[in-house]
């Protein structure tokens, strides 16, 4: 055999093994062999070891985080301080047996005199009519500070009564002279203590005790109210 024929027989083997490696790994002795077959192979664009597979640009593992970040502890207190039951137990302590004010309307209305309900139901009638002084007492007061000329009637003193009782100048206002408005003060101040001492006392009577608090009388005075 001459040096040309061993010569293409050697070029032949080695192009097949250049073909033989491209199509197994996809690289090449020969650059321009392989670059021949990359354009017409399967391993192209359009398989799977290119940009379209799943191992290319378009992969299937994402890059977002499952891990929230929201915090789950409350920063709401459900602490009482228990304050409002404390003093509604105080009162009823302070109250006795003027708790019975908690009676309903019908109990009021058909309570015997000397029953408990009766006797507080009796002690609030004379406190109303003790109001009903005080707002006397009040428009008195106003009308004779205006006949002085006293422009703050809680200023007016009880020098300004007592000396003014014999006045005989008439107020234009009211047409009566300032002595009457200073005798109609004196008058609904008598009236107020005197209504309001019966109102007290049967107040007293009722809680079978004692002067009672103003605290208490003003729930008694509370409770009542609500049954008229």
């Amino acid at each position: 055999m001459n040096s040309k024929t061993v010569f293409c027989a050697l070029s032949a083997v080695m192009a097949l093994m250049a073909v033989q490696f491209t199509s197994t790994s996809g690289g090449s002795f020969l650059p321009g062999v392989s670059v021949a077959l990359a354009k017409g192979n399967s391993n192209g664009g359009g398989h799977g070891n290119g940009a379209g597979h799943g191992n290319g640009a378009g992969h299937g593992n994402g890059v977002g985080h499952g891990n929230g970040v929201g915090h789950g502890n409350g920063q709401g207190k459900g602490k009482a301080n228990g304050k409002s039951s404390t003093n509604h137990g105080a009162i009823a302590s302070q109250l006795g047996a003027l708790n019975a004010a908690h009676a309903s309307i019908s109990g009021f209305t058909h309570a015997a005199p000397t029953s408990e309900v009766g006797k507080i139901a009796a002690a609030m009638q004379a406190q109303g009519l003790a109001d009903q002084a005080a707002t006397a007492l009040a428009g008195a007061k106003a009308d004779l500070a205006n006949a002085l000329g006293i422009t703050d009637v809680s200023s007016l003193t009880a020098d300004d009564v007592t000396n003014n009782l014999a006045n005989t100048t008439v107020d234009t206002t009211t047409g009566m002279t300032i002595g009457q408005l200073a005798t109609n003060v004196q008058t609904d101040q008598q009236a107020l203590a005197s209504q309001q001492s019966i109102a007290d006392g049967l107040l007293a009577g009722a809680a079978n005790k004692g002067p009672v608090s103003a605290q208490a009388k003003a729930a008694v005075q509370g409770l009542y109210a609500g049954k008229q």
